[in-house]
Protein backbone atom coordinates (compact mmCIF):
# COMPACT_ATOMS: atom_id res chain seq x y z
CA UNK A 1 0.00 0.00 0.00
CA UNK A 2 1.47 3.52 -1.19
CA UNK A 3 1.41 6.13 1.89
CA UNK A 4 1.99 9.93 1.00
CA UNK A 5 3.79 12.01 3.56
CA UNK A 6 3.39 15.13 3.18
CA UNK A 7 5.76 17.79 4.70
CA UNK A 8 5.11 21.87 4.48
CA UNK A 9 7.80 23.93 4.07
CA UNK A 10 6.99 27.46 6.22
CA UNK A 11 9.11 30.53 4.76
CA UNK A 12 10.43 33.03 7.14
CA UNK A 13 9.06 36.51 7.13
CA UNK A 14 11.61 38.33 5.08
CA UNK A 15 13.17 40.55 7.60
CA UNK A 16 11.10 44.65 8.50
CA UNK A 17 12.95 47.34 8.83
CA UNK A 18 11.68 49.72 11.98
CA UNK A 19 9.14 52.23 10.76
CA UNK A 20 9.00 55.85 11.09
CA UNK A 21 6.04 55.37 13.99
CA UNK A 22 9.18 53.61 15.74
CA UNK A 23 11.36 56.29 15.37
CA UNK A 24 8.25 58.88 16.91
CA UNK A 25 8.03 56.58 19.66
CA UNK A 26 11.13 56.54 20.57
CA UNK A 27 11.42 60.05 20.71
CA UNK A 28 8.61 60.12 22.45
CA UNK A 29 9.65 57.51 24.99
CA UNK A 30 13.49 57.07 25.48
CA UNK A 31 14.97 58.71 28.18
CA UNK A 32 18.41 58.13 26.83
CA UNK A 33 21.41 61.03 27.39
CA UNK A 34 22.03 62.82 23.71
CA UNK A 35 25.08 64.48 23.15
CA UNK A 36 26.51 66.02 20.26
CA UNK A 37 29.64 64.43 18.55
CA UNK A 38 33.02 66.04 18.14
CA UNK A 39 33.52 64.45 14.66
CA UNK A 40 34.21 66.39 11.59
CA UNK A 41 30.45 66.47 11.04
CA UNK A 42 28.71 66.69 14.31
CA UNK A 43 25.46 65.00 14.89
CA UNK A 44 23.25 63.84 18.25
CA UNK A 45 24.12 60.06 19.33
CA UNK A 46 21.80 58.41 21.92
CA UNK A 47 24.22 57.01 24.73
CA UNK A 48 23.82 54.62 28.75
CA UNK A 49 25.77 56.37 31.76
CA UNK A 50 29.00 55.31 32.12
CA UNK A 51 28.38 52.69 34.58
CA UNK A 52 26.21 50.74 32.12
CA UNK A 53 28.15 50.91 29.23
CA UNK A 54 32.11 51.89 29.78
CA UNK A 55 33.19 52.04 26.66
CA UNK A 56 31.40 53.23 23.27
CA UNK A 57 28.82 55.25 25.49
CA UNK A 58 31.59 56.50 27.88
CA UNK A 59 33.97 57.33 25.45
CA UNK A 60 31.33 59.06 23.21
CA UNK A 61 30.52 61.06 26.72
CA UNK A 62 34.16 62.17 27.87
CA UNK A 63 35.70 62.68 24.20
CA UNK A 64 32.72 63.00 21.64
CA UNK A 65 34.42 60.53 19.14
CA UNK A 66 34.03 56.17 19.58
CA UNK A 67 37.30 54.66 17.64
CA UNK A 68 38.64 57.75 16.11
CA UNK A 69 40.87 55.39 13.61
CA UNK A 70 38.11 54.01 12.51
CA UNK A 71 36.09 57.03 12.36
CA UNK A 72 38.62 58.74 10.45
CA UNK A 73 39.01 55.88 8.19
CA UNK A 74 35.19 56.04 6.93
CA UNK A 75 34.71 59.43 7.29
CA UNK A 76 37.14 59.70 4.28
CA UNK A 77 35.41 57.57 2.16
CA UNK A 78 32.05 58.84 2.80
CA UNK A 79 33.46 62.11 2.31
CA UNK A 80 34.20 61.20 -1.51
CA UNK A 81 31.88 58.41 -2.41
CA UNK A 82 27.75 59.48 -1.44
CA UNK A 83 26.56 56.71 -4.17
CA UNK A 84 27.54 53.71 -1.67
CA UNK A 85 25.29 51.71 0.79
CA UNK A 86 27.31 51.17 4.39
CA UNK A 87 26.00 48.21 6.62
CA UNK A 88 26.83 47.99 10.45
CA UNK A 89 26.36 44.68 11.44
CA UNK A 90 27.13 45.14 15.44
CA UNK A 91 25.03 48.57 15.67
CA UNK A 92 25.00 49.12 18.99
CA UNK A 93 23.95 52.74 19.59
CA UNK A 94 24.36 53.41 15.85
CA UNK A 95 27.21 55.11 16.03
CA UNK A 96 28.73 54.77 12.79
CA UNK A 97 25.42 54.44 11.05
CA UNK A 98 25.03 57.72 12.03
CA UNK A 99 28.00 58.77 11.04
CA UNK A 100 27.48 57.59 7.47
CA UNK A 101 24.27 59.50 7.59
CA UNK A 102 26.18 62.67 8.50
CA UNK A 103 27.85 62.74 5.08
CA UNK A 104 25.11 61.60 2.89
CA UNK A 105 25.37 58.10 2.75
CA UNK A 106 22.57 55.05 3.40
CA UNK A 107 23.07 52.74 5.98
CA UNK A 108 22.16 49.82 7.15
CA UNK A 109 22.09 48.98 10.84
CA UNK A 110 21.78 45.57 12.36
CA UNK A 111 21.25 45.35 15.77
CA UNK A 112 19.36 42.91 18.09
CA UNK A 113 19.49 44.88 21.59
CA UNK A 114 16.04 46.70 21.45
CA UNK A 115 17.36 48.70 24.47
CA UNK A 116 20.72 49.88 21.63
CA UNK A 117 18.09 49.98 19.28
CA UNK A 118 15.60 52.61 20.90
CA UNK A 119 18.41 54.57 21.14
CA UNK A 120 19.19 54.72 17.46
CA UNK A 121 15.62 54.97 16.65
CA UNK A 122 15.60 58.80 18.78
CA UNK A 123 19.08 59.67 17.14
CA UNK A 124 17.61 59.36 13.86
CA UNK A 125 14.91 61.27 14.80
CA UNK A 126 16.55 63.91 16.34
CA UNK A 127 19.19 64.36 13.55
CA UNK A 128 16.21 63.77 11.08
CA UNK A 129 17.98 60.76 9.21
CA UNK A 130 14.92 58.83 8.81
CA UNK A 131 15.59 58.21 4.80
CA UNK A 132 18.88 57.70 5.31
CA UNK A 133 19.20 54.77 7.63
CA UNK A 134 17.07 51.57 7.74
CA UNK A 135 17.19 49.56 11.14
CA UNK A 136 16.81 46.19 11.60
CA UNK A 137 16.44 44.81 15.05
CA UNK A 138 18.55 41.27 14.34
CA UNK A 139 21.24 39.80 15.26
CA UNK A 140 23.66 38.29 12.25
CA UNK A 141 23.67 34.49 11.31
CA UNK A 142 24.11 32.03 9.03
CA UNK A 143 20.64 31.31 9.22
CA UNK A 144 17.20 32.49 10.28
CA UNK A 145 16.73 31.34 14.11
CA UNK A 146 15.75 32.88 17.08
CA UNK A 147 18.69 32.54 19.86
CA UNK A 148 20.07 33.45 23.17
CA UNK A 149 22.20 36.54 23.42
CA UNK A 150 23.75 37.52 26.39
CA UNK A 151 25.11 41.20 27.21
CA UNK A 152 27.67 41.81 29.92
CA UNK A 153 25.81 44.25 32.64
CA UNK A 154 28.88 47.19 31.98
CA UNK A 155 29.43 46.55 28.20
CA UNK A 156 26.49 47.36 26.17
CA UNK A 157 28.24 46.62 22.86
CA UNK A 158 29.69 43.06 24.34
CA UNK A 159 26.60 41.04 23.60
CA UNK A 160 27.34 37.35 22.06
CA UNK A 161 24.82 34.56 21.20
CA UNK A 162 25.16 31.68 23.16
CA UNK A 163 23.91 27.92 23.03
CA UNK A 164 21.19 26.69 25.19
CA UNK A 165 23.37 25.01 27.78
CA UNK A 166 25.63 27.92 28.54
CA UNK A 167 22.40 30.25 28.89
CA UNK A 168 21.03 27.90 31.70
CA UNK A 169 24.58 28.39 33.65
CA UNK A 170 24.05 32.60 33.04
CA UNK A 171 22.73 34.19 36.53
CA UNK A 172 24.32 37.67 36.06
CA UNK A 173 24.26 38.32 32.56
CA UNK A 174 21.49 40.30 31.02
CA UNK A 175 19.99 38.56 28.82
CA UNK A 176 17.65 38.45 25.36
CA UNK A 177 15.70 36.15 23.11
CA UNK A 178 17.03 37.58 19.69
CA UNK A 179 15.55 36.91 16.07
CA UNK A 180 18.75 36.13 13.49
CA UNK A 181 19.02 37.19 9.74
CA UNK A 182 21.37 36.36 6.99
CA UNK A 183 23.16 38.94 4.79
CA UNK A 184 21.25 37.71 1.88
CA UNK A 185 18.24 38.54 3.38
CA UNK A 186 19.11 42.38 3.22
CA UNK A 187 19.99 42.09 -0.38
CA UNK A 188 16.57 43.71 -1.32
CA UNK A 189 17.51 46.90 1.02
CA UNK A 190 20.46 47.64 -0.67
CA UNK A 191 20.08 50.07 -4.22
CA UNK A 192 24.31 50.91 -4.79
CA UNK A 193 26.64 49.17 -6.62
CA UNK A 194 29.07 49.83 -3.53
CA UNK A 195 28.63 48.16 -0.43
CA UNK A 196 31.22 48.49 2.88
CA UNK A 197 30.54 46.38 5.51
CA UNK A 198 31.53 46.87 9.05
CA UNK A 199 30.95 43.85 11.31
CA UNK A 200 31.44 44.57 15.00
CA UNK A 201 30.20 41.27 16.51
CA UNK A 202 31.83 40.63 20.29
CA UNK A 203 35.47 40.27 20.06
CA UNK A 204 35.38 40.94 16.42
CA UNK A 205 36.06 43.84 14.43
CA UNK A 206 35.91 43.43 10.04
CA UNK A 207 35.30 46.00 7.22
CA UNK A 208 34.61 45.09 4.12
CA UNK A 209 34.32 47.14 0.96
Amino acid sequence: MLSLTLIWYIQPKPPRPKSAKDVTRALNEDDSICRKTLTARPFNVCIYNDTEDIYISKSLSTSGIWEPDVTAFLSKIFKTSETLTFIDIGANVGYFSLLAASFGVNAIAVEPIERNVAKLLKAIGLNWMVNEIRVFQYAMSNKRVADWMQVPTNNQGGGKIVMEKEWKEIVDERKHRVETVTLDDLADFITTEDVIIKIDVGELILLYT
